[in-house]
């Protein structure tokens, strides 16, 4: 199985220094790791500094990118060019977009990961992407998702405090997971996941991969405090 990352979930999870934490989840393998031509340039262009210094928000993250793109694999054309043709025509799906959707549909085994939400609505509501839809089906992950697992898997705390010393990275995280003085218990992160999880799954009728199901007990949650 090979994992397709777009530019905005890389970005993010960089912020947080969560890349690592990516590739643990998803095995360790960084040959298996696709991310697009355009990652590092689009996101961290050393050519224009001051800009990939305001849009990473600090050289770490840069650095950590950078990292990134240097080890893991970069995304190639499609051996064909019809899906490219048909999902260019859409609306809201962007060309990075375009070309991860397009690898996934052909290789059957890669899942996909997304962080732009108007572009899985944009694939879920085009008639004439029935056929794709049907085959991405249960192979796609949002960024509430990819954070829960990493939440389930690699530890609560830390996980929980690397998200929350970047709140401005995704409003909707930041709504998730509050402030330490919010209190906020792990349990009730993960029901927040959950819920904006469930909340894009309905309005792209069950287009995503399954949320992942296997936590701590409450007991447990309420241990690592």
């Amino acid at each position: 199985m090979i994992a397709l990352i777009d530019n905005d979930i890389i970005l993010k999870l960089a912020k947080w220094n969560l890349l690592a934490e990516l590739v643990r989840l998803l095995g360790g393998d960084l040959c298996k790791i696709y991310h697009l031509p355009t990652c590092f340039y689009s996101l961290c262009d050393p050519r224009r500094p001051m800009k990939a210094l305001k849009r990473c928000g600090d050289e770490a993250t840069i650095f950590r990118i950078k990292t990134f793109c240097e080890q893991s694999r970069e995304i190639s054309s499609p051996k064909k060019l019809d899906w490219l043709e048909r999902l260019n025509a859409i609306p809201n799906i962007d060309v990075g977009e375009v070309l991860i959707f397009s690898i996934g549909i052909e290789e059957q085994s890669a899942l996909t990961y997304i962080g732009d939400k108007r572009a899985l609505v944009a694939l879920a509501g085009a008639p004439a992407l029935r056929e794709a839809i049907e085959i991405l089906g249960g192979r796609i992950k949002c960024l509430e998702q990819i954070v829960a697992e990493m939440l389930i898997c690699h530890g609560m705390v830390e996980v929980i405090e690397k998200v929350r010393a970047r709140p401005e990275t995704d409003m909707s995280l930041k709504i998730v997971f509050g402030s330490v003085q919010d209190g906020r218990r792990q349990v009730e992160i993960l029901d927040g996941l959950r819920s904006y999880y469930n909340d894009l799954n309905k309005s792209t009728g069950g287009l995503l991969a399954a949320f992942p199901g296997i936590a701590p007990s409450v007991g447990e949650l309420h241990r690592v405090l």
